[in-house]
């Protein structure tokens, strides 16, 4: 079972033609979350997700988070650091990378867009949005808080795949993909003590 955040009155969600599960818990909040006032929930809600750790993909094993939502949803810092890196590379998309001030460091990956102080902190030049590659990226320096704005929920680098936020997790500042680790409780958790939790069918999201 995956885990699902909305604000109340919030936009529309995700549309998918797979078969969701019957019910899911739904958590009126107020987007970022911020816990403790050191983490943020990466994406704006309305949002769903689940464990897929390790789940069969072509090619590969899935070694992150997926979160989706609807295109063009904020994404956030989770955490206080500096984004030190910018691409745009084929699969990926346009990708993010955080050093968190935790030690940790987070990838954003399959954005629409970057947020534009983002971009004009990293002087992105106007080929940037072309065609993906491995080489297309750039390096910089942007300092966050938790919550603070930094891009948005897409599909880039994946084609017709539903909008989501493909959320990976490295142990330190390496970025070694070998050493990714699954944050997913961590980001459930995130979602739970919310008072005025309501538990609502959940009929239109990407499984």
């Amino acid at each position: 079972m995956g885990t699902v955040c909305e604000v109340k009155g919030g936009a529309n969600r995700a549309s998918s033609g797979t078969t969701p599960a019957s019910s899911e818990a739904v958590i009126p909040v107020t987007r970022p979350l911020v816990k403790n006032g050191s983490y943020a929930f990466p994406v704006a809600s309305p949002f769903y997700f689940k464990d897929t750790w390790n789940a069969a993909r072509t090619g590969h094993v899935h070694k992150g988070v997926d979160i989706f939502a609807i295109k063009t949803t904020r994404v956030y810092a989770i955490t206080a650091g500096v984004i030190t890196l910018l691409a745009n590379w084929k699969g990926a998309g346009l990708t993010i990378r955080l050093k968190g001030s935790d030690g940790r460091g987070y990838e954003y990956m399959h954005l629409d867009d970057f947020e534009a102080s983002l971009k004009a902190a990293f002087g992105l030049p106007q080929d940037f949005y072309d065609q993906p590659d491995l080489k297309t990226r750039k390096w910089g320096r942007y300092d966050v808080s938790a919550g603070k704005p930094i891009g948005f929920v897409g599909s880039s680098g994946v084609g017709n795949c539903a909008p989501h936020l493909h959320f990976q997790v490295f142990p330190n500042h390496r970025f070694i993909l070998d050493e990714r680790i699954n944050l997913y409780a961590f980001l459930a958790e995130l979602c739970t003590g919310i008072k005025d939790t309501v538990v609502k069918s959940v009929t239109s999201y990407v499984l």
